[in-house]
């Protein structure tokens, strides 16, 4: 029997409200005891790694990610932002002339109105925006047709109020917290592109990435082979892709260390393996898609399962030594787990850090062999 179920036997019922807040607050005490010895471990073990990072820029973003580690502050990644100078041209992937208005919907204990400003700051263009509290908008607030709805809230808080949308009937767009990315340079800002291009692209999505390696390689490249276990973003990625057949094989199927069938859970570029997941998929691993293929990159965006991604594909590492851009922001300890695993690899692989958010996502680990 749990602790909970132990208090409830020995303690009458009207008592139970009063000694959750004791029980809350003990939970909340083990969870940051936890974090913090995890926290402790994962920053002596990425800090092994910083004599194989090859620039200023990668140190700095290493030291972000560090420091966030310990402080669960992401003004660091704002911060961040403003000292490279990024000017985002849009909000979540979508283009902002079309809405009249930004409402911001605040909830308790979330980010402070000053780091929201911040970060519609980071905007090439900021529109007219404005606050209200989640109080404010459950208390009868009815947005114009053309405004953004953002919320900035818990999530118990937006399930709330995406309830009150629901009855209500607004059908305005709605989106979790003010996120911007450098979406148009992700992947391919740091390594030029090499003669007859064989790209593997894990977590392919509808295919924005794998059109963004066509204009990469000026169209030069031989082969791009895609990843993509969702049935609906696979059928738009066909769509999206189609001027280029020619040129792209799409694998229906997620990227693992061996073959298997799994359950995930769908969400667009969100999607990932979930036991509880209502879809069925097929994961396969690199080497056995590719085969003998010589592939020269691989990029990869797998929702938290890079490493086995990385396993999978370990004849196509050692054999081509294929430059490399890998996400290591979906789990705490891919920062170090990912570079010990390439290294043990390839022990002349070296590395570059590069973010692409406002937030602590889209952390990406370059690798490749100096010529």
């Amino acid at each position: 029997m749990s602790i909970r179920g132990i208090v409830k036997k020995i303690f009458p019922e009207e008592y139970w409200p009063y000694l959750q807040i004791p029980y809350r607050m003990c939970w909340a005490v083990r969870r940051k005891t936890i974090r913090a010895f995890t926290s402790r471990k994962i920053i002596a073990e990425a800090k092994k790694y910083i004599p194989y990072y090859q620039d200023d820029l990668s140190l700095a973003i290493l030291n972000d990610r560090i420091e966030s580690l310990t402080s669960q502050d992401e003004n660091i990644f704002i911060r961040r932002a403003k000292a490279e100078g990024w000017k985002f041209s849009e909000l979540y992937g979508i283009q902002l002339s079309k809405y009249s208005c930004i409402t911001i919907v605040c909830g308790r204990g979330r980010k402070d109105e000053q780091y929201l400003r911040s970060a519609l700051e980071l905007l090439a263009s900021p529109p007219v925006y404005k606050f209200i509290t989640l109080k404010d908008f459950l208390g009868g607030y009815r947005p114009d047709d053309s405004e953004l709805l953002v919320f900035s809230v818990s999530d118990l808080e937006f399930i709330r109020a995406s309830k009150y949308i629901g009855q209500k009937g607004i059908t305005n767009d709605v989106r979790r917290d003010l996120l911007a990315m450098r979406e148009e340079c992700q992947y391919v800002d740091v390594f030029r592109p090499v003669q007859d291009e064989v790209i593997v692209d894990a977590g392919a999505y509808i295919g924005d990435t794998a059109l963004r390696f066509v204009n990469y390689t000026r169209g030069g490249v031989r082969r791009i082979y895609s990843f993509e276990p969702d049935p609906e973003n696979a059928a738009k990625y066909r769509e999206n892709l189609k001027e280029f057949a020619d040129k792209v094989t799409l694998i229906q199927a997620g990227t693992w260390d061996h073959d298997e069938t799994l359950h995930m859970s769908t969400g667009g570029a969100g999607s990932r393996l979930s036991d509880d997941g209502g879809t069925e998929i097929q994961l396969t691993s690199i080497d056995k898609a590719v085969g003998s293929e010589k592939v020269t990159f691989i990029k990869m965006d797998v929702e938290g399962a890079e490493l086995s991604s990385l396993t999978g594909a370990k004849n196509t590492i050692l054999k081509n030594h294929p430059r490399l851009a890998i996400c290591v922001y979906h789990k705490t300890e891919d920062i170090y787990t990912i570079p010990e695993y390439l290294l043990s690899l390839v022990p002349e692989y070296r590395f570059y850090l590069r973010h692409y958010s406002s937030s602590q996502i889209e952390t990406v680990l370059y690798a490749e062999v100096p010529v």
